[in-house]
């Protein structure tokens, strides 16, 4: 995989803990019945790689299992979004110009296209004032939630029961925490 980078494109190899982490992720999601549709955590200190052990994650899922699959990005911080965002921007993975959400309903409409990925703060999984709740039926495909800084107890609460449980419910979703 190749990223553009200050001075050019640079090829990205994985450090031993991101092909590990990608490889027992991967075979977490084979199992995923088994795992009641949880797939865990994928710890990394700060600094390590996430947003591109996440890439390395999708990418491989995208080549190795077949289905129609979304991987619904959630943050808790606009900084983290916009970075992470971009890190998969720079990777050439992300082949729409709009699948950040810029509010909820923005988000429900991207949910129910056909998105490779899909950028979302967490605060967006909820129903707009004055709107009634409506479950958000999801493009058909296998569904991938990820949620960086999941290592917080409060953010790993908020990212699943927003993903599975929430006004804008994404249904069969599977989720894992990096």
């Amino acid at each position: 995989m190749f990223m553009e980078a200050r001075g050019g494109l640079i090829k990205l190899v994985s450090k031993n803990h991101q092909y590990l982490g990608v490889n027992n992720a991967i075979d977490a999601l084979c199992k995923i019945e088994d795992n009641k549709g949880k797939l865990g955590v994928f710890w990394h200190t700060q600094g390590s790689g996430k947003s591109i052990s996440m890439i390395f994650f999708a990418q491989k899922i995208f080549r190795k299992i077949a289905g129609n699959w979304t991987f619904v990005v959630i943050t808790d911080r606009k900084e983290l979004d916009g970075q992470i965002y971009k890190n998969f921007g720079d990777t050439g993975v992300i082949t729409e110009s709009l699948a950040q959400a810029t509010s909820s309903a923005n988000l429900r409409q991207l949910l129910t296209e056909d998105h490779r990925y899909v950028f979302s703060l967490i605060h967006k999984f909820r129903t707009e004032t004055g709107q009634q709740h409506t479950e958000v039926v999801v493009n058909g495909g296998a569904n991938m939630g990820i949620g960086p800084e999941y290592w917080s107890i409060q953010n790993a609460k908020m990212c699943y029961n927003s993903l599975l449980k929430g006004p804008v419910f994404v249904e069969s979703a599977f989720f894992v925490g990096f």
